[in-house]
């Protein structure tokens, strides 16, 4: 993963009308407030909600409405990201910018290949005996947890700084052992191809079903001398499908033999 430094925050609050900017330091930063109380976690929390992560602000806070701009350097590459609700604008300083209307999807993608952020997820389906999960670009709270300890939420549970984390079932062993180096990004590369081989085995047996369902109810219903196909010719059109089948097992046990010696050597459990 590439190293991320934030440079200049700027805060706007549509309802105080009033705006607020914060310049940081490339190595060290000291945050005070007037009373030592005040503010102080607000600020921390704004830095990741401006780059797309959930902080669990304070009630009053949220009722200022405020809209960030926040300049960051990737690498010595500089970027501005700018957040409205959930809609996002990214782009080089200086260079072209695009919109995102969601913080999932496209704009998390375009970060993870940023910051080099290769941990994939499964999204959750509906109905897991009919759906296959997709492996997915987790949002950017993903990436920050280890390097955001919140002083509140962190005191019930680790790796619990940012809200909404549970859009994932059973996340925190694949992020925990990606951040501790367990789970390379080649892990995820194998695992992609697992998971389309699922959604195409799936697919295949959903048309055998499909074929066999048809086949029992011409059987049934349709005198023979009105078939268009017959039994021998529907269990050709069968049979090749079944072949199909038994070849995308045989690559998906490849492919599982892969990711098994991938990850052999540190013990991990698949």
């Amino acid at each position: 993963m590439k190293s991320l430094q934030f440079k200049r925050l700027v805060l706007v609050s549509d309802t105080t009308k009033s705006a607020s900017q914060f310049e940081f330091q490339p190595r060290f930063n000291l945050i005070t407030g007037k009373n030592n109380s005040i503010g102080k976690t607000t600020l921390v929390q704004n830095l990741f909600w401006a780059i797309g992560c959930e902080p669990d602000f304070d009630g009053n806070w949220k009722l200022l409405n405020c809209k960030t701009l926040l300049e960051f350097s990737v690498s010595d590459q500089q970027y501005i990201v700018i957040r409205n609700n959930d809609t996002m604008v990214l782009g080089r300083k200086n260079g072209s910018y695009a919109k995102y209307y969601k913080i999932t999807g496209q704009y998390s993608e375009t970060i993870a290949n940023l910051l080099e952020f290769k941990a994939r997820l499964p999204n959750r389906v509906k109905n897991p005996e009919l759906e296959t999960p997709e492996l997915e670009t987790p949002p950017p709270a993903y990436y920050f947890l280890p390097f955001y300890i919140d002083q509140l939420r962190s005191w019930s549970a680790p790796w619990n700084s940012f809200l909404n984390l549970g859009q994932y079932a059973n996340w925190k062993p694949t992020i925990v052992k990606y951040h501790t180096g367990y789970l390379s990004p080649e892990f995820f590369e194998l695992e992609e191809k697992v998971f389309e081989l699922k959604g195409l085995q799936r697919k295949a047996e959903d048309e055998v079903k499909r074929i066999n369902t048809a086949l029992e109810v011409v059987q049934a219903y349709v005198p023979e001398n009105n078939l268009a196909l017959s039994e021998d010719e529907f269990q050709e059109i069968t049979l090749e499908i079944e072949n199909e089948l038994g070849s995308l097992a045989k690559e998906q046990e490849i492919v599982l033999n892969e990711l098994t010696s991938v990850t052999s050597s540190t013990n991990i459990k698949i």
